[in-house]
């Protein structure tokens, strides 16, 4: 699958890895200081199933054919901006994978898809949460300091599974997933581990 990471940072690189490692086409986007070193010598992962990658890299969103899913690693006050973004430069809906933490961000997506024109429920976006813990050491650098656990939805009450090539896509990353009918209390749980982890 065409793989669009966009917001590159430790977790969206670590991704990255693991979706290239897994067979997928991943392209990264990010600053440019991260973006010159993956460039230049790779993007190396220490830790974690260490090695370096090589795979494509810019600061923009490349010219070329639209990817076929979108995983948007945005930090969630730079959502709105990147969403934007991402629907002025496509018409077609492309599914997205949103792993920020909180509350709206589904609906914070999809009011910047539709302030750039695209139909507001067009689109396909498959929220999670993780405990993947990684670290940007220096740029072109992720520490994978072990492993985690994937938190998705469960399926809803008709069997239904619109999300089904998502879903395989995560799961191709080699971590376990989670299905969760309670997801609102993965994320307070997801909250309180934040706040514990990262006192204000």
């Amino acid at each position: 699958m065409r793989v669009l990471v966009y917001g590159a940072g430790a977790i969206g690189s670590l991704f990255g890895a693991r979706l290239v490692a897994s067979g997928h086409a991943v392209t990264l986007v990010g600053r440019p200081e991260h973006v010159d070193a993956i460039r230049s010598s790779g993007l190396r992962i220490e830790g974690d199933r260490a090695g370096v990658v090589a795979l494509p890299a810019d600061t923009a969103i490349p010219a070329g054919p639209p990817p076929e899913a979108i995983l948007l690693t945005v930090k969630s006050f730079d959502l709105a901006g990147a969403a934007g973004t991402i629907g002025r430069r496509w018409s077609d809906p492309i599914p997205m994978l949103l792993p920020q933490n909180g509350w709206g961000i589904e609906r914070t997506v999809r009011e910047a898809l539709g302030a750039a024109g695209r139909p507001v429920d067009s689109t396909l976006l498959l929220r999670f949460v993780h405990s993947i813990p990684a670290t940007l050491l220096r740029p072109g650098v992720v520490r994978a300091a072990g492993t985690g656990t994937l938190t998705l939805p469960a399926t809803d009450g008709a069997g239904s599974e619109p999300f089904a090539p998502l879903v395989t896509l995560l799961g191709s990353m080699g971590y376990p997933i989670e299905r969760r009918p309670d997801f609102e209390r993965a994320l307070w749980e997801k909250l309180l581990v934040n706040a514990a982890i990262n006192p204000v």
